[in-house]
């Protein structure tokens, strides 16, 4: 497939895992889809893997008049997961290390939190980098650039750029990295594991990030070697702890762009 040159082509995902249903963190299947909205307005290619449970009910959204035209559903299901998606093979040994006397005497304070309790959360988060790269190798776009973006981004229509096109502007990215946004700026001691386990500060954003075909498919083999890391030492955490280190081990691979706050991407970048 012949690429696009400086083309852009978004990639997120929804697995419905319960959360609707949780004490803590709630978000239900309803408030997903309608975050998810706003990117039928965007003019890029979006490729949405999504639970089939919701994929025809979203498809028959995409065929309403006017159709659109760039977006691509791929039904997920678990097994679907098993059988392509990395991260999810994991799942296994997330529960048991969440469930582990050790590790719940390093993180009982922050047990109320997804990425402590909940292993079929964490693995979501772990399967972003392998959703984009299954886009990438399956050639489901002929974009020379991909994006990972949440799918339940928008929780707000103030999170796009009311006076812009809703085009990202690839130009004002760097193209020979990853983009990465930060919420509060990179610190030394961030490389901490256990600084970063118990206080979890809030310094990369796991909601979007961006790169070439071949940064993002080198991205996948050092995000996996964190993970698998952290598993040899009975810890687990979230994909923003994930991308703190792999930032600290190869700073030449990532450009990070400090926006003061969440989900400043398509309000910066738009244009």
């Amino acid at each position: 497939m012949e690429q696009r040159e400086d083309s852009l082509c978004l990639v997120t995902a929804f697995m419905d895992i319960g959360r609707g249903e949780w004490q803590t963190f709630t978000r239900s299947v309803k408030e997903y889809i309608a975050s998810f909205m706003p990117y039928l307005n965007l003019n890029h290619d979006l490729i949405v893997f999504i639970d089939q449970t919701y994929s025809s009910s979203l498809q028959w959204i995409l065929e309403k008049d006017p159709p659109v035209a760039n977006v691509k559903i791929i039904p997920i299901d678990r097994e679907w997961m098993n059988t392509n998606i990395r991260a999810y093979s994991k799942l296994e040994m997330e529960g048991k290390i969440m469930e582990s006397q050790n590790y719940n005497g390093i993180i009982g304070h922050r047990k109320h939190c997804p990425e402590c309790s909940h292993p079929e959360y964490n693995i979501m988060q772990h399967a972003k980098i392998d959703f984009v790269c299954y886009a990438i190798e399956n050639e489901l776009s002929k974009a020379s650039h991909f994006a990972w973006t949440d799918f339940g981004y928008f929780k707000s229509s103030a999170m796009l750029n009311p006076k812009g096109t809703n085009k990202l502007d690839l130009g004002r990215f760097d193209l020979d990295r990853i983009n990465f946004q930060t919420i509060n700026p990179i610190e030394d001691r961030d490389q901490q594991t256990m600084y970063t386990l118990q206080c979890a500060p809030e310094k990369i954003g796991g909601f979007f990030y961006l790169g070439s075909r071949d940064l993002l498919l080198s991205y996948q083999k050092l995000y996996h070697q964190v993970n698998d890391e952290f598993h040899r030492m009975g810890l687990v955490d979230d994909d923003q702890h994930f991308m703190i280190k792999c930032y600290f081990r190869r700073k030449d691979m990532f450009k990070l762009w400090d926006l003061n706050g969440w989900h400043k991407i398509y309000t910066t970048f738009c244009v």
